[in-house]
C-alpha cells in the first residue's frame, strides 16, 4: 500500500474505539489480512480481468442485448414500451419542463 496503515480508512473502527488492545488486532487484521485481499484483488483486475473485459458497457452490446434490455424494462416498471419509446418519452417531457 501506498500509504501507513494508521492512515487506512480500514482503520475507522479502531480509531473512534480508543482501546489499545482493539486498535492493535484491528492495525494486525488490516495489515494481513484485509490489504493483503485487495492486493490480490487488484492484480486480478489489473492481469486476468481487463483483458477479458467488453470495451463496450451498454446491455445492446451483448447478443441478444436489446431482448435483454426489454425483460430488464419489463421487471422494473409496468409498462411494455421499448427502451426507445421511454426514451423519447422522457426527451418529450424534459422539453415541457423548459
Amino acid at each position: 500500500m501506498d500509504y501507513k496503515i494508521a492512515d487506512s480508512p480500514f482503520m475507522s473502527p479502531a480509531k473512534r474505539d480508543g482501546n489499545p488492545v482493539f486498535y492493535a488486532r484491528w492495525e494486525e487484521l488490516v495489515s494481513k489480512e484485509i490489504n493483503p485481499a485487495i492486493a490480490k484483488y487488484q492484480n486480478f483486475l489489473k492481469k486476468e480481468y481487463l483483458d477479458a473485459a467488453r470495451d463496450e458497457i451498454s446491455i445492446l452490446s451483448l447478443p441478444r442485448g436489446k431482448e435483454c434490455y426489454q425483460a430488464y424494462i419489463r421487471n422494473f416498471t409496468s409498462t411494455n414500451k421499448t427502451g426507445d419509446e421511454i426514451f423519447r418519452l422522457g426527451e418529450k417531457s424534459s422539453r415541457r419542463m423548459k
